[in-house]
């Protein structure tokens, strides 16, 4: 679970840090851009997401 979330999240910030992003874009679209992202790498939708929603909103 750890290791997936974490995959997710990597992804996530890399586009919402990315500074060639669309100023027009917002979470959903980087979300669904990482979600996109994420199928083909790891062989499977990205499932977790409420659990990933949690997580990113709090610091280790």
């Amino acid at each position: 679970m750890r290791e997936k979330i974490t995959n997710f999240n990597n992804i996530y910030n890399n586009h919402a840090n990315n500074h060639t992003r669309r100023s027009s874009s917002n979470d959903v679209d980087i979300i669904t851009t990482a979600h996109t992202e994420y199928r083909p790498y790891h062989g499977s939708a990205f499932t977790m997401i409420l659990s990933w929603e949690f997580l990113r909103k709090y610091p280790k």
